[in-house]
This record gives C-alpha cells, sequence and structure tokens, in this order.
C-alpha cells in the first residue's frame, strides 16, 4: 500500500477502512466490523448499562536503518485501534490494525484479537483470540510484545472456574507463530500449532495449594532443509505446589516435555524445575530462585536455533535473572538458554531510613555439561564437570554470574529523589575452536527534581565499561549516555539525550549519537510524542526473548488516543 502522506491515518475512522483499504480485502471482514460498528452504536443508546473504551495509537517513523546490507532508507505507518465493549457481565472486543510495513514484523492490515468474554461467580468463558497462562510458564504462558514482533496468542476458548479452595481451567485454539528471528527475510518462518491445556488446583488449606496441568499441541513446523513442514506433536505434563506461611513463600514446579517427529517416528524428551522462596519482615524481603531448565540438552556447538525439539513458543518459563531498566545494561543482556541451563539468583530489599531504600542482588547460571570435541572425528562427547544440578563458573560450562546494587533516596514528599546503582557481570561462551566472552561495569545515576506539582526535570548518566574478548582478539570501550529532560505534567515534556562510545568496531562506524524527543498533551485523553535524531541501536529484550535493534537515524512519531 503507497502512503500519500502519514497524516491520513492520524483520524482513523471505520470509513476509511471501506476505501479501497481494509475492507477490500475481505468481505468476511467487513462484516464483522459493521457487526462491532452497530455494536458501538447500540451502546450509545444503552450507556445506563454499557461501557466502553477505545485506544487508538499510530506510529509513523522515517528515516534511515543500518542493516547487515548497510544503510537502508525506513519508513514506517502503523495505526492500532483497540476497542473495548463491557455489557455487564459480558465483554466484546477487537483491535482494527493497519501496519503498512510495521515499525518491526510482518505487514499486517485488517480485523484481529476479536473475542466475547462472560464473567459471573467464579466462572470465566471466553472465545475468540486469547492468551493463558499456567502457574510460572514452564507449560503455558502466551504473550504479546509488539516491540519484539512476539506474538503467540491463540484463537480458540478458554474456560476457568475458581472458588477459595478449588480451580479449573481448559483452554483450546490455534496458534500461527512467526518467529522474531526471521521476519526480516523475504520469506518469514510461519509454524502452526494446534494446541490443548487443562490445569486443576485445590487449597485443601489455607497454607498450601496442590496441582496438576497438562499441555498438548501438534504442530507444522517449518524444515528451511526439505521446505516439507516437520509434524510434531509434544505434551507437557506439570505439576506443581505452594505453600504460604507468615514465615515464608514458597514455589515450585516439575515439568515434562515429550517431542514426538511424526516424520521420522523418534522421541526426544526433556524437563524443567522452577522454584522460588521468599521472605519478608518489616521494612525488608528476600527472595531465592532456582531453574534447571533440561527441555533440549544438545551440543551447543551444532544446534540448530530451528530444531523441532527445542523449546515450543508457547512457553516461557521465569528467567532467572535480572531485567534492566537502564539503557546500556540491558544493551547487552545474558541470552538465557532455556533448553539447556541451570541458574539461581538471589534479591534482598532493604528500607535503609525513611525514604531510603536498598537493593542488592546477585545470579549466576551455566551449562549443565561439558562437551569435548574429537578432532578426529568432530564428534562431540558429552562430560560431567561438577554437578549438573547447580552452575559452575568454569569456563568449560559457559557461565554467566552478576551483581547488581541499586540505592534510592527520596528528598522530599512531591517526589524529588535520586537513585544509583553499580552492576558487574561476566558472560563466557565456551567453544573448542575458540571462546568468547564479555565482562560490563556499569555505574547509572538518576536524579529528579520537583520545583512544585506541574514542573520537574530530571537527568540520567550512565557508565559502562566494557572488556570483550571474541577468538583472541581482546578489546575495551567506555560508554557514555546523558539524558535531560523537562516536564510540566500533566501537559508536555521535553528532553534531550546523547550517547557515546570509545569502541572503533561499532557496526555504525560512529562514536556519538544525539537525538531530542518529547511529548504534549492535548485535553485528558490524547497524547503527542515524538523523537528526532541518531538512536543507536542494540539489544532489546523482555521476558527472555531478545531481538536486535537497528540503528536509526530520522524522525519518530506517535499519537495516543485514549476514549
Amino acid at each position: 500500500m503507497h502512503f500519500d502522506s502519514p497524516l491520513r491515518f492520524l483520524v482513523p475512522t471505520p470509513f476509511n477502512y471501506f476505501q479501497g483499504g481494509i475492507g477490500t480485502r475481505n468481505d468476511k471482514t467487513k462484516i464483522v466490523l459493521i457487526l462491532y460498528i452497530t455494536l458501538i452504536s447500540m451502546s450509545h443508546l444503552a450507556a445506563q448499562s454499557v461501557t466502553s473504551s477505545v485506544t487508538n495509537v499510530l506510529k509513523y517513523g522515517l528515516g534511515n536503518e543500518m542493516t547487515i546490507n548497510g544503510k537502508e532508507r525506513k519508513e514506517y505507518a502503523e495505526n492500532l485501534a483497540d476497542v473495548r465493549l463491557g455489557f455487564n457481565r459480558l465483554k466484546i472486543g477487537f483491535r482494527l490494525e493497519l501496519s503498512d510495513p510495521p515499525e518491526f514484523g510482518v505487514r499486517y492490515s485488517g480485523l484481529r484479537k476479536k473475542y466475547i468474554e462472560f464473567e459471573q461467580d467464579g466462572v470465566t468463558l471466553r472465545a475468540g483470540d486469547l492468551y493463558a497462562l499456567f502457574n510460572r510458564g514452564t507449560s503455558l504462558n502466551m504473550f504479546e510484545n509488539r516491540t519484539l514482533a512476539y506474538d503467540t496468542g491463540i484463537e480458540g476458548a478458554y474456560a476457568q472456574y475458581r472458588t477459595t479452595w478449588f480451580r479449573a481451567a481448559v483452554v483450546s485454539g490455534v496458534l500461527d507463530f512467526v518467529d522474531p528471528i526471521t521476519v526480516y527475510l523475504l520469506s518469514p518462518r510461519h509454524d502452526r500449532y494446534s494446541l490443548r491445556g487443562a490445569l486443576a488446583e485445590v487449597t485443601p488449606f489455607p497454607f498450601i495449594s496442590l496441582g496438576a496441568s497438562f499441555v498438548s499441541s501438534d504442530a507444522d513446523i517449518t524444515n528451511t532443509r526439505t521446505l516439507v513442514p516437520d509434524k510434531v506433536k509434544a505434551d507437557l505434563p506439570e505439576m506443581f505446589m505452594t505453600v504460604r506461611t507468615e514465615l515464608v513463600d514458597l514455589f515450585a514446579s516439575y515439568t515434562l516435555r515429550n517431542v514426538y517427529n511424526k516424520n521420522t517416528g523418534t522421541w526426544e524428551e526433556g524437563n524443567a524445575f522452577y522454584g522460588s522462596i521468599a521472605h519478608s519482615g518489616e521494612g525488608y524481603g528476600i527472595t531465592l530462585e532456582y531453574k534447571d531448565y533440561r527441555f533440549d540438552i544438545v551440543d551447543p556447538s551444532g544446534a540448530d536455533p530451528f530444531r523441532i525439539t527445542r523449546m515450543m513458543p508457547f512457553q516461557n518459563p521465569p528467567t532467572v535473572k535480572k531485567e534492566h531498566s537502564y539503557t546500556t545494561l540491558s544493551r547487552n543482556p545474558h541470552l538465557v538458554d532455556f533448553n539447556d541451563e541451570v541458574g539461581v539468583q538471589l534479591d534482598l530489599y532493604y528500607s535503609v531510613m525513611d525514604g531510603t531504600t536498598l537493593n542488592l542482588g546477585g545470579s549466576m547460571a551455566s551449562r549443565h555439561y561439558q562437551y569435548l570435541l574429537n578432532r578426529s572425528t568432530f564428534i562431540s562427547a558429552r562430560k560431567e564437570n561438577g554437578s549438573p544440578l547447580l552452575p559452575l563458573l568454569d569456563q568449560t560450562r559457559s557461565p554467566f554470574w552478576e551483581v547488581t546494587m541499586d540505592i534510592e533516596h527520596f528528598l522530599n514528599e512531591e517526589g524529588s529523589y535520586v537513585k544509583g546503582g553499580f552492576d558487574r557481570r561476566h558472560d563466557y561462551t565456551f567453544f573448542e575452536f575458540g571462546s568468547t566472552y564479555i565482562n560490563m561495569t556499569g555505574m547509572p545515576v538518576q536524579f529528579q527534581w520537583m520545583m512544585d506539582e506541574t514542573w520537574s526535570v530530571k537527568t540520567t548518566v550512565e557508565p559502562l565499561w566494557i572488556y570483550h574478548s571474541a577468538y583472541q582478539t581482546d578489546k575495551s570501550s567506555f560508554d557514555l549516555l546523558i539524558s535531560f529532560q523537562i516536564s510540566k505534567s500533566p501537559e508536555w515534556s521535553a528532553g534531550i539525550r546523547r550517547e557515546s562510545t570509545t569502541n572503533p568496531f561499532d557496526p555504525t562506524h560512529r562514536s556519538v549519537w544525539i537525538a531530542v524527543d518529547g511529548s504534549y498533551r492535548i485535553g485528558s485523553t490524547h497524547t503527542i510524542m515524538f523523537s528526532l535524531g541518531d538512536e543507536r541501536g542494540g539489544q532489546v529484550c523482555a521476558n527472555g526473548i531478545c531481538r536486535q535493534i537497528n540503528p536509526f537515524s530520522g524522525f519518530r512519531f506517535s499519537m495516543i488516543n485514549q476514549l
């Protein structure tokens, strides 16, 4: 679709979707859209018993993006209109989307995320597009993250019944999954899963809950070598337990995973254990987490990232590591291997005094085994090096460790504060023919001063020291990000950020990036945001799912309308 001007998308109306655009692509979409427009009209006639909300998000960007092929022109336009209607115990929702092209992901124009939901007396029924989570996600955790172009929602049905002592849920549907790693390809990898799941949990006493779940899927998974889809069946039974006492809160789950390749008639087995224990008192809290993920342990040197035996996309267990909010600290994350990783994380919260809090944390992880390569046969053999139940700092098991500290102090009741942090991490990847590792030390500082109830200034300074070794080539660099923002709440804000590096091997061949941004609120329901300048890019992660953001130079605009 050709864009004459981005302004034509500022005020999307139902009429726009029928004038040679979305509606002309599919008559069924027209019919469904007319139905929903009718429902919206009816809601105005029965406002005393109907609630409604509409959120429209428009994004437009124009500039140059640095890709593996060099500098390329990038223009994107997205418009998402999410509509929610409530009729007492009944809810109806849908999304009108125009992503042509999207900021990141695959093109889409039409009606999606349609659902109808009913709730009463502990019963929840939903049909249409939906997401579901069983416990901590080792067997089922479906979610959408548009920044990552990651969407594991299904089209199907969900039912749940809950009382004070019993909970049961069933889910069934179809997942069409596009792997975010492949969205840059001319033909992105597209897999299809037919999924079914059930969960039951009982609470015989107030302090303990016991439960089990079972998830099964039949899938057609793309095989890039044979071009014939692999037909795969996966079964994931899970057992879990929750204990709550005045002293501690404890959770533990164990998940089995059996994968059957229907093309070859072979089975592969895996499993995962996750546990956490937390204790809190007046002014302090401590949490310890443990993971032992063995969904698909293979020789890492020859592992196919798209192998059919890897963890399924509708699974997403806890990462058991800290996810940072600071830009520089989040740019080089540890990539969690859910198929082969054992690790622990300790988090401590302490209120030093009124208005001052301290947070200390540490995590460690590694592979389960060491792999030795036979140089005559070029076949690797697995070797136990230390206990596979605990992470090991030995280099042959590709260890990762991190220690963090965050301290925050509020200067007054209006919300002025100063906070700082310290982060030290080491991430090592072992290969027989050469290894890589990265050491990072960051000490970010942030300060906000509230001049009165509306005016405020905020500045952030993020220095980062990096030492990187790749295949016997060592290099060190210093990164620095400085940002300054002034705001008059709730009307507007404006800011500038500058990032620099001494790394001569940066893929953009630059050392400085400068950008300005701002926002302006129109009334109580409309917000406009923009940014102009250079963005360095880098890794972005959520829930252990990561992607690379390409460097971008240009203009970005977005507008959010909430009615």
